[in-house]
């Protein structure tokens, strides 16, 4: 390999141009590359949504939810099946098997597709559109959510949201714009019952009259001597009142029975079931979705500027708000990592110069950046795209980036120091270092590859750092053994007194060397005690460290969310939330909430891992967006202990809930219990039982369920004897009760910007009313007026909002949130399970099942999957050694250092006062591997002493084990102060942070620090055990040899 590292070091000028190649193809893959603001990921959700106005929650469970969930259950790889059923929608959620991959994702959404086509022909008739399939990815969020809102009339509003749309459509890298809170335009036909009965027209001949007119049919083509023409019989309504003009009967004598004359015509718009409002005003709000190769920086910046010139041509009486920038994280990130990036460099310089001359100290900080961009060029090859994630990733390597060229310089400079020439110097320093420098590469490689190997949701979300930090990886390789020894032979050409640059450091070996030698002569009495204080340390850990797959971070958005009790009309519940919504704005000092809206008509909780979300008019919440955390001075965790005080302002609401939106995968409450049972009685005794007990343990703080009541339910129980006689299908029943109460859609009318649909109703003075229901009356075939009374019996009921599946069979969950200064959640649901097991509901009511699921069963599968993991690392690392060194023994030694340094790391993450979660364990990953490159050099240094020496075998001697921790000093303890210095300003967020990531960052920064330190003492102190016992058994077989002689 000489050669090979000879001929770029021979010829600088090439070195030169592929560094500024390298360099210029970063840049331009940062140009022309997809900026993201979250990695493009499935996670295997899906959403099946069908909507049918008028039907109940009952009526949809019946007659969409089980015909589509008995053929989607024939599916392979379903994890789970669960559903809701409100009024007029079905909302079934599919979840695959967590290890499904794209493809296998891919097949899954056919094989789901084809299940519901298999159901449609058992699906009712009138629904407004087919079931519609969509799967989950995170591409679909998105880059803006802008919001028209005001005193203007609705009408207003609607039409500058159409413009505003097809505006937002037309920028390049936009996918798509949603509208929500925009209501349907509909034609109201407000038919006078009295006069249907006095004129004997039934509501069929109505529609049939309406449905008939309104038509526009093609007649062929009639040839001319002119050319060919279309024939067209025009019978669509040119105007959409035109509808009043309809003949619904006519004598022959020109006299005609038109729909003006049975009822008053009105244009309106659908009954509102969500409305968005900002500052008490209602508006409309535009979801804008990027295409997947947008830059989703540059597309908020297009969207700033249309907005900003759109904004001039609004009327005084509409504003126009950016209420959420997805762009916003990202441009914080970047920021960050600017800034850090800055700051880490100039540490990592000063910390150099004390070592090396200014010019070598250039080139290793200047190798930062080239590695970066290398790695930032490959990326886009592999598939990764430029995301928060993967800049976080980029934030972590700042400070691990300079440690192989750290080594490999130092050697370079060591061979210098002892007298060689430039060139030989560099090559012979090169050479030294790339079988440990490679290897300690592969090892970083190999502890990040179980997040690319292991599946389930936790892997997926944090693929993007292991990808990113392997290409970085391997960029740098390149950098520090191809083109970093060219630039320090250079360097040192104009060096002076390089030589004795560092001499000041022989102070440091000294000391170095005075405190090891005392303990290399009993290394059993040294050890003896680090392992004591090792176990004291664990025993301490399992009183204090706490795990939490994704712990509450400071964050970006809460949402304050409530629920009023069943029955109360959207309306009531729009002005309980906009009055929380001005006193959160009250509440929170100005200059920290930098965008606001409320929704009414539905709510979930922010951290729930359901699709679904549930719609209901007693729903609502208040979204608050918060400046970036290095701006604000309160943190999120105490703005939303702040809005909690409001509680009590508002006991009309049931619930009020204030949540931290995290950045983070949905793990579920603390305390998830699901109740599986056909029987309404049994579950909800059950459910009933389990809310009981859960309000009498101390540390609960709320319990509540997922049942939701609904609006009473008015039964009609038909004598099929009375309508036979009569003559009357049930289909013309229920037909005038939906007329009677929400309205018929009849017929629709599509125009240039918009579908108008025609609705078919009584007049407000006789609907939803029961005295009027009980008088209303069905035609008869032979034109006779029979009363619903008649032929049918009344009878008023509770009825559900919402009925909710879990694999079939109706559930209900119950949920429960904890204090957990008093209650951990391992303990609330092992005492749970206790008392299921003790009241042994299965075998009171056969069929029935209670499934715990939550925060618990997600921190179960993340420890499994990250334990797994972990195995993998050491297993893969052990080997790559064994490889190396030939040896078993020196394996063991070298990863000795990581059970160590992690138990060192965990007590000042404890003391510090975070958990043990996702993101610290993804960084206890990489610093296996970057923890086993100080103990690798050292070891390999100590083998080639022991050659060199010409001692036979493989036992080491005190002097080899010394003199190679004394040579290796500089560099472990420059690696070490570098890492510090990089990770330093993103572990303590001096340079900014990113909240949910601190933690990895703060257990590499800390564990450089203490494995430098463990490195230093366990090794040297192992390697001369390691001899002893050689020695000893060596003396061993020599006495029993001596012995049989």
């Amino acid at each position: 390999m000489k050669s090979f590292y000879a001929w770029f070091i021979d010829r600088p000028l090439i070195v030169n141009l592929v560094m500024i190649m390298g360099i210029l193809l970063g840049f331009y893959s940062l140009q022309t590359g997809a900026i993201k603001s979250a990695p493009d990921l499935s996670n295997g959700r899906f959403s099946i949504t069908t909507l049918r106005p008028g039907a109940s929650a009952e009526k949809m469970e019946l007659s969409v939810t089980v015909p589509l969930e008995e053929e989607l259950e024939s599916v392979d790889g379903i994890r789970e099946l669960r559903s809701n059923s409100a009024e007029g929608m079905s909302l079934i959620q599919v979840n695959a098997d967590p290890e499904a991959d794209k493809a296998q994702l891919a097949e899954m959404a056919r094989d789901l597709q084809r299940a519901i086509d298999r159901a449609q022909s058992r699906l009712p008739t009138d629904l407004l559109e087919k079931p519609l399939l969509v799967e989950a990815k995170s591409a679909d969020f998105p880059v803006a959510i802008v919001m028209l809102y005001g005193q203007a009339p609705e009408a207003t509003l609607r039409k500058l949201a159409r413009s505003l749309q097809d505006q937002l459509r037309s920028l390049r890298g936009v996918r798509g714009v949603d509208r929500l809170g925009y209501r349907d335009r509909e034609i109201h036909i407000q038919l006078d019952p009295l006069k249907l009965d006095r004129l004997g027209v039934s509501y069929a001949e109505i529609e049939r009259a309406i449905k008939s007119r309104n038509v526009t049919e093609t007649g062929g083509s009639l040839a001319s001597f002119v050319g060919e023409q279309d024939i067209v019989a025009v019978g669509e309504f040119s105007e959409p009142k035109e509808v009043a003009s309809v003949i619904v009967r006519s004598d022959g004598y020109g006299n005609h029975l038109r729909i003006k004359d049975l009822a008053k015509v009105t244009e309106g718009f659908s009954e509102a079931t969500v409305s968005y409002y900002k500052g008490g005003l209602q508006g409309i709000v535009l979801t804008v979705r990027a295409q997947a190769d947008s830059n989703d920086l540059t597309l908020s910046e297009d969207i700033e500027s249309l907005l900003n010139t759109f904004r001039k041509t609004l009327p005084s009486t509409v504003q126009l708000s950016v209420v959420d920038d997805g762009a916003d994280i990202t441009k914080v990130v970047i920021s960050t990592l600017l800034d850090n990036a800055m700051l880490g460099a100039i540490l990592i310089t000063l910390v150099l110069l004390f070592f090396f001359p200014w010019r070598s100290t250039f080139w290793v900080v200047v190798g930062i950046p080239v590695a970066v961009l290398l790695g930032i060029a490959l990326m886009p090859i592999f598939g990764v795209t430029y995301n928060t994630v993967a800049f976080v990733a980029i934030i972590l390597m700042l400070g691990l980036l300079v440690d192989d060229a750290i080594v490999t310089s130092e050697s370079i400079y060591s061979h210098f120091e002892s007298g060689m020439s430039i060139r030989d110097a560099a090559v012979n320093g090169v050479n030294s270092v790339s079988s440990p420098v490679i290897t300690g590469a592969l090892t970083t490689v190999f502890a990040m590859m179980p997040l690319l190997l292991i599946g389930g949701e936790d892997a997926k979300f944090m693929w993007v750092i292991p990808a990113t930090v392997v290409l970085i990886i391997l960029a740098s390789l390149f950098e520090c053994l191809i083109l970093l020894p060219s630039h320090i032979a250079e360097s040192l050409k104009r060096a002076e007194a390089g030589r004795d640059k560092a001499s000041w450091f022989r102070h440091v070996q000294h000391f170095y060397a005075a405190t090891l030698t005392p303990m290399l002569r009993r290394p059993m009495i040294a050890m003896s005690g680090g392992l004591t204080l090792f176990f004291l340390s664990i025993v301490m850990l399992s009183h204090y460290l706490q795990f939490e797959s994704y712990p509450d971070t400071d964050a970006t958005d809460i949402v304050i969310g409530i629920e009023m009790p069943a029955g109360t009309t959207i309306d009531t519940t729009a002005a309980v939330i906009n009055r929380i919504e001005q006193r959160a704005l009250e509440t929170i000092p100005d200059g920290i909430i930098t965008g606001h809206f409320s929704v009414v008509g539905e709510w979930s909780d922010p951290n729930s891992n359901d699709m679904i979300q549930v719609k209901s008019p007693s729903l609502g919440k208040v979204q608050l967006t918060l400046v970036s955390g290095r701006h604000r001075e309160l943190s999120a965790a105490e703005i939303r202990d702040r809005l909690k005080q409001l509680r009590p302002e508002f006991t009309q609401a049931i619930r009020f809930v204030v949540e931290i939106d995290n950045e983070q995968p949905p793990v579920g409450t603390p305390v998830e219990a699901r109740v599986i049972a056909h029987s309404d009685e049994v579950r909800g005794e059950i459910a009933d039982a389990l809310m009981a007990w859960l309000s009498e343990q101390r540390g609960v703080t709320e319990v509540w369920t997922s049942y939701t009541p609904g609006k009473n339910l008015i039964e009609l129980k038909l004598d099929y004897a009375a309508t036979a006689n009569a003559g009357i299908a049930v289909a013309d029943v229920t037909r005038a009760l939906r007329i009677a109460y929400d309205g018929l859609l009849v017929e629709e009318l599509q125009t240039v910007e918009e579908r108008i649909r025609y609705r078919l109703e009584l007049q407000d003075k006789y609907r939803n009313d029961i005295n009027a229901l009980r008088s209303l009356t069905v035609l008869s075939p032979n034109g006779e007026q029979v009363p619903l009374r008649n032929i049918a019996q009344f009878q008023v009921r509770q009825g559900q909002a919402v009925i909710a599946h879990y694999g079939g069979r109706r559930a209900e969950t119950i949920r429960a949130e904890v204090n957990r200064d008093q209650l951990s959640v391992v303990d609330i649901n092992h005492r749970l399970q206790a008392w299921l097991d003790e009241k042994q509901f299965a075998a009171k009511y056969p069929g029935v099942r209670v499934e715990l699921g939550g925060e618990l069963v997600a921190q179960a599968e993340t420890a499994e999957s990250m334990g797994t993991g972990l195995m993998i690392v050491l297993v893969s690392i052990f080997f790559l050694m064994v490889l190396l060194f030939n040896s078993l023994s020196q394996p063991l030694i070298i990863m000795a250092v990581i059970p160590l340094a992690f138990v060192a790391v965990l007590i000042v993450l404890t003391l510090h006062g975070f958990v043990l979660g996702v993101s610290a364990i993804v960084g206890f990953l990489g610093l296996a591997g970057v923890l086993v490159n100080s103990s690798l050099v050292l070891v390999d240094k100590v083998n080639k002493l022991h050659h060199q020496s010409g001692q036979p075998g493989a036992i080491v001697q005190r002097s080899a084990i010394a003199e190679a921790a004394a040579v290796r000093l500089r560099p472990i303890l420059i690696t070490a102060l570098t890492t510090s210095a990089g990770l330093g300003p993103a572990a303590y967020g001096i340079a900014g942070a990113h909240p949910t990531q601190t933690p990895m960052i703060m257990v590499m920064f800390w564990g450089g620090i203490v494995g430098a330190i463990t490195t230093l003492y366990t090794v040297p102190l192992m390697l001369a055990i390691d001899s002893d016992i050689r020695l000893w058994w060596q003396s061993q077989r020599q006495r029993r040899s001596s012995a049989v002689q």
